[in-house]
């Protein structure tokens, strides 16, 4: 295909940057408070923000829940990702939003150097797991090879129906698109394709986040894109939050990991894809920003600049975290920046006299058995908490995340940050300073 160049524009060629901008506006004239649990953006903001919104959504109520808001749980997670807006612990009782300094840098961009900060954001720094919405709630990161292997080859314009299936790879061909929910808008929402959903009345018998596709339209502007997402910014490479999923600790995508497999998931096996095997041809430079490699596709000087990437995640000095088990049995503990998690681990017990003598993970987002964990090294997946300094964890004041002892009986610990301070005293061995409460009896 010969090379097109496009223009981007709020609404072209996707109207995604107007309703973003009428979103950063709306999180800037109001202060957002968040739901207690899971910390997402409250019915009444939700509602109010889907009647502005250009992709809005009708089948909601002043009840609904984000995670009935393909493109608001989008956007959620893209001013949280890009760190254009921070969650504000120091009040536990309510939760806000509050703008960053990168808000100001952002609005400096030109529209194409918005969208591509948005798009960099959504490709390297979401976690795709905390993206999907829909029914099933599959990550389909690991179908986006293959996806963008068939799009990349797709005529522009060209209905493409999705639910008549009858051969072998019509059948992987129909699983793909099935495992996308949420994305399938997405990838729309950033002017890939024009999708139509399956069941467009959505009767009672029909579950309220089913998003299974009938049909796409791809544009020629993610024809485009899509050769150049699978050759130059393979996915299963450039996603962080996956790579630090699948055991890589302090990465930036500095090594391409091949991606030649993919993945039909619910037991199925791995099928190979001779196309999207690693080779000498690959354009692939992890070295340079995402941007540089779609600047041929517009005008000379349209895309320059984007927001600089937060690449010092340490922060020195000391820690002082509360470790709680419920409202009245608590310990205050202090502990150096470069101190480990295991670390940690173990003052805790020693703060509560257990004994160690199980596994234990940390859940960063504070969910229980989620994927945003820190294990024990006798677990022997993922990163290891021997591996991770605190300093590393980029923690706010008033930020609580999980301690889980004991896979078994579970016992459930709160560890909240209470202050850092940024002279270190002498030793750095962790120390209990304070405490409330007997501890409970670990066995009984």
């Amino acid at each position: 295909m010969s090379l097109q160049r496009f223009e981007i524009t709020e609404t072209r060629p996707t109207p995604l940057l107007s309703d973003f901008e009428i979103f950063l506006g709306y999180l800037r004239a109001n202060s957002i408070s968040l739901t207690p649990k899971k910390l997402f953006l409250k019915k009444k903001y939700l509602y109010e923000l889907n009647k502005k919104m250009y992709f809005r959504i009708s089948r909601v109520s002043e009840n609904s829940n984000q995670d009935r808001y393909p493109l608001l749980h989008l956007f959620y997670h893209l001013v949280l990702s890009g760190k254009l807006f921070q969650i504000d612990y120091r009040r536990r009782s309510r939760r806000v939003l509050e703008p960053t300094d990168r808000l100001q840098l952002y609005e400096r961009l030109n529209w194409t150097e918005k969208y591509f900060f948005l798009l960099e954001t959504f490709w390297m720094d979401v976690n795709w797991r905390k993206l999907q919405g829909g029914y099933f709630g599959y990550s389909p990161i690991r179908h986006i090879p293959w996806l963008l292997d068939f799009l990349s080859k797709c005529q522009p314009g060209k209905k493409i129906q999705l639910r008549k299936c009858n051969v072998w790879m019509d059948r992987i061909f129909a699983h793909t698109f099935a495992f996308l929910e949420y994305f399938l808008l997405y990838f729309a929402y950033f002017g890939f394709w024009h999708a139509t959903l399956e069941n467009p009345s959505y009767g009672n018998d029909v579950p309220k986040r089913w998003c299974q596709p009938e049909s796409i339209r791809p544009t020629k502007f993610g024809v485009m894109m899509a050769s150049i997402l699978k050759e130059a910014r393979p996915i299963l490479s450039w996603n962080l939050p996956y790579r630090r999923e699948i055991d890589q600790h302090r990465i930036f995508p500095d090594n391409i990991i091949p991606t030649e497999y993919f993945f039909l998931g619910n037991g199925e096996e791995d099928y190979k894809l001779p196309d999207n095997r690693p080779s000498s041809k690959r354009t692939d430079n992890p070295k340079e920003p995402f941007f540089k490699a779609f600047t041929p596709l517009f005008p000379e000087h349209v895309l320059r600049q984007t927001l600089s990437r937060d690449t010092t995640q340490f922060e020195d000095g000391i820690y002082t975290f509360k470790v709680a088990l419920g409202r009245k049995i608590w310990r205050r503990i202090k502990i150096a920046a470069d101190n480990t998690l295991e670390d940690l681990h173990l003052i805790i017990q020693e703060a509560f006299s257990f004994d160690n003598a199980h596994l234990y993970s940390f859940f960063l987002d504070g969910v229980r058995w989620s994927f945003d964990r820190i294990s024990c090294p006798e677990e022997g997946e993922g990163i290891s908490a021997d591996e991770v300094q605190i300093g590393e964890l980029g923690l706010s004041i008033g930020q609580d995340i999980l301690y889980l002892f004991d896979y078994g009986d579970e016992w459930c610990f709160s560890v909240q940050l209470e202050h850092v301070d940024k002279k270190k005293f002498g030793s750095n061995q962790p120390q209990i300073v304070a405490r409330r409460g007997e501890s409970p009896p670990q066995y009984g």
